[in-house]
């Protein structure tokens, strides 16, 4: 009985009592940049023993595509902490598995690999592309890393038009994260990470409505 209540009330004490970073089931929080992070998310192995593998997979994949007149192309989102490292000290990203995974994709199978990683840091000097709250990044990330994939398909479809933000209507809001976990599914604006600190968000982020979606669903 009341456990809850009790387990939302030890947050709060832990949480007040801390100084600097705050930490609670190893999902840690920065009390001075507002910045949820977990290592779970970023610390892992070298993919480099597992490509061997991971290429002889990609290979059949592509040549399934291939006959089947499908272009195939593969973004693979960085994580948080490579892009905002210094929002997740003491921890660090010590594997460069994205880096390695397009070089070695785009060499020995096909240049269909993307990590916009450069991108993104470039873009999140003037704004938000990953949320405070969230291992996921924002609406704003989501839109670089679109046109970072359009950019690559010209190479074949050079009649693609970038994106621009005219395209979009822009607001700024709490942006209800939707993370993969359903339980985590959260209306009140927390995400996965802040939903499990007991925090409430109060930072508000770009976020991009497509103006030419009926457009889209009347054809």
């Amino acid at each position: 009985a009341l456990r809850k209540l009790f387990v939302d009330i030890n947050k709060i004490i832990r949480r007040t009592l801390t100084t600097n970073i705050y930490s609670y089931n190893n999902i840690y929080y920065n009390k001075k940049t507002g910045w949820a992070f977990s290592p779970d998310w970023f610390i892992t192995e070298d993919i480099t023993p597992k490509l061997p593998e991971i290429i002889s997979n990609l290979k059949k994949l592509k040549n399934f595509c291939d006959k089947n007149n499908i272009s195939l192309y593969i973004l693979v989102a960085p994580v948080t902490a490579e892009i905002y490292p210094d929002e997740v000290k003491p921890f660090t990203v010590k594997t460069e598995n994205g880096k390695i995974f397009e070089k070695e994709i785009n060499e020995k199978v096909a240049d269909i690999v993307l990590f916009p990683k450069s991108a993104l840091i470039e873009a999140s000097k003037t704004d938000y592309t990953y949320v405070k709250t969230d291992p996921h990044w924002g609406e704003y990330g989501g839109y670089i890393a679109n046109n970072e994939v359009i950019k690559k398909m010209r190479n074949s479809y050079p009649n693609l038009e970038l994106l621009t933000e005219d395209d979009f209507e822009i607001t700024k809001q709490k942006l209800p994260v939707i993370t993969d976990y359903e339980y985590w599914i959260t209306d009140d604006f927390s995400g996965f990470y802040y939903k499990s600190l007991g925090i409430k968000n109060k930072q508000e982020y770009t976020t991009f409505k497509f103006k030419y979606i009926n457009d889209f669903k009347s054809r």
